[in-house]
């Protein structure tokens, strides 16, 4: 999941921990296929908490490039996660946990407790916004 957008790797690994340690106590009672989903909402209301209380702080975009990266796709993806960082929260969940998590609407509405029209909107807004930004 990609959680990262706008916090460092440390902050994203930080709410990835929070979130199995919170689970942990109830991973026994929860059924196989519902264990990655209750992770899945832990992490987005943990890193909403932390958005919160954290404020508005000035946001980097730190790539990590491997070996096997060229100049040109590290390039081009921090362009992406550059536009990505100057979509609204509500957008940008929406867009990663559609196109990232490859998740449905309804799945999606779900997650983060509205309706799948908004979802609907979140996301076609979200897409034009950031195509504006990408061919900038």
């Amino acid at each position: 999941m990609c959680i990262a957008l706008g916090d460092g790797v440390g902050d994203a690994e930080d709410v990835v921990q929070e979130s199995f340690v919170r689970a942990a106590r109830v991973i026994p009672a929860l059924h196989t296929s519902a264990v990655r989903p209750y992770l899945r909402t832990t992490v987005v209301n943990l890193r909403r908490d932390r958005s919160r209380r954290g404020g508005r702080r000035s946001r980097t975009l730190e790539p990590v490039a491997t070996e096997q990266d060229h100049a040109g796709p590290v390039v081009e993806r921090e362009v992406v996660w550059g536009a990505l960082l100057r979509l609204s929260p509500r957008q940008r969940e929406c867009l990663v946990l559609r196109f990232y998590e490859d998740l449905a609407e309804r799945e999606i509405a779900g997650l983060l407790r509205c309706s799948v029209g908004s979802v609907k909107v979140h996301v076609h807004r979200g897409l034009r916004r950031l195509k504006a930004e990408v061919t900038r």
